[in-house]
């Protein structure tokens, strides 16, 4: 296997990142059936992305395997809006979304990913870091608790 790049991504790389998110949305419409398929919402997600990311101070990392894209993270800096936590701590840096494709897991693309997305938001003036995933989303959850990320909130849902 070649070397694993992480790179900003660059203008050139939208219809890379949008065919990532809509495999991304894909997936998540199989652990989740609220989600829309990805097809339906990839290019505006990207658009939300590119955007928080650029408001935010964030940064958009793509996975390179070669010529291949593999993966992608995007995050920015956030701030918690709970009137009961510390006001030093409200601000954060968020990680939106972290993907790998199906045939490049288990080569610790995701770890590669988040660590610049880190690295990144750190120096934007992090100090804790905030990652959401869909609660059946095991080997999300997983790679995100290898990576040091605690559960902080459940979220739960009964269907009516």
């Amino acid at each position: 296997m070649d070397a694993v790049e992480i790179l900003p991504a660059r203008a050139s790389d939208r219809e890379g990142l949008t065919d990532l998110v809509c495999e991304l949305k894909d997936f998540e419409r199989y652990l989740h059936q609220a989600q829309q398929p990805g097809e339906r919402v990839a290019a505006e997600h990207v658009d939300y992305l590119i955007h928080s990311a650029e408001e935010g101070a964030g940064a958009i990392f793509i996975a390179w395997v070669g010529a291949d894209i593999a993966g992608f993270v995007a995050g920015w800096m956030a701030v918690d809006q709970d009137p009961l936590n510390f006001p030093e701590l409200a601000s954060h840096g968020y990680v939106s979304d972290v993907f790998v494709l199906h045939r490049w897991r288990g080569k610790d693309i995701a770890l590669q990913l988040l660590e610049a997305i880190e690295a990144h938001l750190k120096n934007q003036g992090a100090r804790r870091l905030r990652i959401h995933s869909l609660a059946r989303n095991a080997a999300a959850l997983a790679a995100y608790r290898g990576f040091g990320f605690d559960p902080m909130e459940l979220v739960l849902e009964k269907p009516l």
